[in-house]
């Protein structure tokens, strides 16, 4: 959420502009695909179709949770790529 945080909120300027990057796009690229593999064994657990091996969780709870992690890693990727374009620095040779 800290992360989160830095990329959306004014003072996140302020701090190193590469590793925001590297943190933001690496969270984005390991959460939406995580979240969307266990929201679709979740539905399909619901279902059914497969057994998950997770007795102690409730299928639809799993589709919903985990869908979440999905949820929030397309959020981090659209947060990181709006500090990406609002952080960039100008050109020497394009400012005149």
């Amino acid at each position: 959420m800290l992360l989160a945080l830095a990329l959306t909120r004014p003072w996140g300027r302020r701090l190193p502009r590469l590793p925001l990057l590297a943190l933001g796009w690496a969270g984005a690229g390991a959460l939406a695909p995580f979240g969307a593999f266990l929201a679709a064994l979740g539905v399909l657990a619901w279902t059914g179709a497969v057994g998950t091996g997770l007795a102690d969780h409730a299928p639809w709870v799993v589709a919903i949770a985990y869908g979440g992690f999905s949820c929030y890693g397309l959020a981090l990727a659209r947060a990181t790529l709006a500090y990406q374009r609002a952080a960039r620095a100008a050109c020497g040779r394009c400012t005149p």
